[in-house]
């Protein structure tokens, strides 16, 4: 059998879909077909049609290609941000932008049991850089109480 469906209307029902939040039926009601045939069977068939579907796979493509969010951006923003929340002194909202970033990038896990190895000793620099992490975190710790 013949595939009747023009490239133009095929193009059109994948256009309406990718558009509307992928609603099958309304797609095909915006795409002028009656009510009686876009909610049967045989209208959403339509959207098992080479064309339809090679047209949305052609339209998501476009638009993953031209989304600007990539890993490095949120990276970037992450860092902006961070300077902003330190320049406030705003600790917790430091912290949990930091997790974000790690999150966005697979590096934090939830309840992640780990044991970290204690160095056999520790520098001057080292201490004074810790009672500041211990100072931050009193801070915090005294604000959400």
């Amino acid at each position: 059998m013949a595939n009747r469906l023009s490239k133009e209307k095929a193009n059109l029902i994948a256009s309406i879909y990718c558009t509307n939040g992928y609603k099958k039926v309304e797609a095909l009601l915006e795409a002028g077909y009656k009510p009686s045939y876009a909610n049967s069977s045989r209208g959403l068939n339509l959207y098992d049609n080479t064309l339809v579907k090679s047209a949305i796979n052609r339209i998501e493509a476009g638009a993953r290609a031209n989304t600007d969010i990539t890993v490095a951006y949120i990276q970037a923003e992450h860092k902006r941000l961070k300077a902003l929340c330190e320049a406030k002194q705003d600790y917790v909202t430091a912290t949990r932008n930091l997790e974000g970033e790690a999150r966005t990038i697979g590096g934090y896990k939830d309840n992640l049991n780990t044991t970290l190895e204690q160095p056999e000793t520790i520098e001057a620099e080292d201490i004074e850089q810790l009672r500041a992490i211990a100072d931050k975190v009193t801070t915090i710790k005294l604000k959400k109480a």
